[in-house]
């Protein structure tokens, strides 16, 4: 508001908004980039340096692979992997998760089960927020783990973008320790 601009949430208000990105990347395929990035014709990615706990320090990388991917691609950089669910669970242990998935992708079996539908699913990771008793796992990186999933996150959106289209401003100043992000 300062600046005269609006703030724009680059993946939706609830996360959902995203582009499924093909990357070659060393431990992922495919990048969750934030789709609101298709309504820009360029980029200039202002990157604050500073410290970070999970990769030593932050810049322009840690802004293309995180700040630029959907909430769900932000996850699978810290956690390591997509949903793996506890299909044993009963159903009172994830009728929640039904019931606030904003694409409708979680639905029971006949039997009983849950079931993801892998074409609506924009892994907003709200049924996480709310399943009971470990019904959905989305484990934990390493720190090597973390900064490679960052950096494909980062590829990922430079091969969708453009990189003739992004311009890059970093700047050194009022460092902190941990992550201001």
């Amino acid at each position: 508001d300062t600046m005269g601009a609006k703030l724009l949430m680059l993946d939706g208000l609830v996360g959902t908004d995203i582009i499924k990105q093909p990357v070659n990347g060393k431990r992922f395929n495919e990048v969750l980039v934030a789709g609101r990035l298709k309504e820009f014709d360029h980029m200039i990615l202002a990157t604050h340096f500073k410290g970070h706990g999970g990769s030593g320090f932050g810049g322009s990388i840690k802004n293309l692979g995180i700040g630029c991917v959907s909430k769900g691609g932000k996850v699978q950089a810290h956690m390591g992997k997509k949903f793996e669910f506890n299909f044993e669970a009963p159903i009172s242990d994830y009728e929640k998760c039904l019931k606030i998935c904003p694409t409708n992708a979680l639905r029971e079996s006949p039997d009983g089960k849950l079931i993801r539908d892998e074409e609506k699913c924009r892994y907003c990771y709200m049924c996480k927020s709310v399943c009971k008793n470990n019904v959905i796992d989305i484990g934990s990186s390493t720190r090597e783990e973390f900064i490679t999933q960052m950096v494909d996150n980062a590829v990922g959106v430079v091969d969708y973008f453009g990189k003739d289209k992004i311009f890059y401003i970093n700047y050194v100043i009022d460092v902190t320790w941990q992550c201001d992000c």
